[in-house]
């Protein structure tokens, strides 16, 4: 066999094994524990920190958020949400729909990138009233 035979063979055997270690974007599991950050257009809006607990079943995602109320009735110190959304391929898409928690119950539109890493999602959200802006999201302790 020739040099370059067995050179062509022993890095196709290399991509192979290492296509079966690492794992793919599209069969990545995100469920877990996530912390995150959101930002208004409006550069004079603070940006908000939130906690995402995420389930993700083949690709059917569901949740539920956490964050600091910063529009709602005062008298609730955090904001609750129910996600729901879906994963294709490396883009990730989910609603956020407030509970009523500080007399919130609209809903938020989310799209984003989810990065190789698989613990790291960046995009950007859109609200019904107009109001749209960045989010970033990591998953906590490495998942």
């Amino acid at each position: 066999m020739k040099p370059s035979h067995i050179l062509r063979t022993a890095t196709t055997i290399a991509l192979v094994f290492l296509a079966l270690l690492i794992p793919s974007i599209a069969t990545a599991d995100l469920t877990g524990e996530w912390e995150g950050i959101y930002r208004y257009s409006n550069q004079d809006s603070k940006p908000v920190r939130f906690q995402l607990d995420l389930k993700d079943r083949h690709g059917r995602l569901t949740g539920h958020t956490s964050e600091h109320n910063t529009f709602g009735d005062p008298s609730a110190p955090f904001l609750h949400a129910n996600i729901m959304g879906s994963v294709e391929d490396d883009r990730v898409y989910f609603k956020k729909t407030y509970d009523g928690t500080g007399g919130q119950h609209h809903s938020i539109k989310y799209e984003g990138a989810l990065y190789e890493d698989i613990s790291t999602i960046k995009g950007a959200w859109e609200c019904c009233n107009g109001l749209y802006g960045t989010f970033d999201m990591q998953l906590k302790n490495g998942q």
